[in-house]
């Protein structure tokens, strides 16, 4: 497989979980919620919505990377 096919993978991937999950910004407030548990569950999605935006940002400057790579090679 080429790194041309590779960085194609990669952007298509990392477009996917950005399209899933959103930039990695603060989705949902905090504010309001009176029970413990939600505040935990909202901070816990808050935090995998985060790492995931930025695994697809990540993959597709890979993928950038792995194609660049494949014009100079």
């Amino acid at each position: 497989m080429s790194l041309n096919a590779i960085g194609l993978i990669l952007n298509i991937a990392g477009t996917l979980l950005i399209i899933l999950f959103g930039f990695p910004t603060k989705i949902i407030d905090e504010r309001g919620i009176a029970s413990d548990e939600e505040i935990s569950e909202i901070r816990r999605k808050n935090k995998q919505t985060i790492q995931l935006g930025i695994l697809g940002i990540s993959l597709i400057g890979l993928g950038f990377f792995f194609q660049l790579a494949f014009q100079f090679r």
